[in-house]
């Protein structure tokens, strides 16, 4: 099996590749990033992967213009991961136009927020542990 969803992925069939995961044992939770995205005018929209009492995983779709408010969060790290578009990052009074394969981490206690400031969707995955 692991050589048909390696196969699946070098030829960027999505359809084969969902197919592969769903043959994948019982016992894992494995998910296809890319099929849990979600969107809304309104606002931003918050997807839960995973979840633990030490941890989250979630993707965040932004639509042009939305935003994720500066705040903090007593002793928990923030990582995010822009696996699409762009946008601008507040971390601890700094701000920097992250895009596509870049990370960030907003470290406990620090403000942080992100404003998705491009013509496109902006997709990223955040870890923040431990989960508050």
């Amino acid at each position: 099996m692991a050589r048909d969803l390696r196969q699946c992925l070098f030829e960027r069939n999505q359809e084969a590749y969902m197919e592969a995961l769903a043959e994948m044992e019982d016992g894992m939770d494995a998910k296809h990033v890319f099929s849990q995205k979600a969107f809304n005018e309104q606002k931003m929209q918050k997807v839960n992967l995973f979840e633990t009492a030490r941890m989250f995983c979630d993707l965040y779709c932004f639509e042009p213009g939305q935003e994720q408010k500066t705040h903090t969060h007593a002793g928990a790290d923030k990582i995010y991961y822009v696996l699409e578009g762009r946008g601008t990052f507040h971390i601890g009074g700094e701000s920097r136009e992250l895009q596509e394969h870049s990370i960030v981490m907003a470290p406990a206690d620090v403000e942080h927020g992100v404003v998705n400031t491009s013509g496109a969707r902006l997709v990223l995955l955040v870890y923040m542990a431990p989960k508050p």
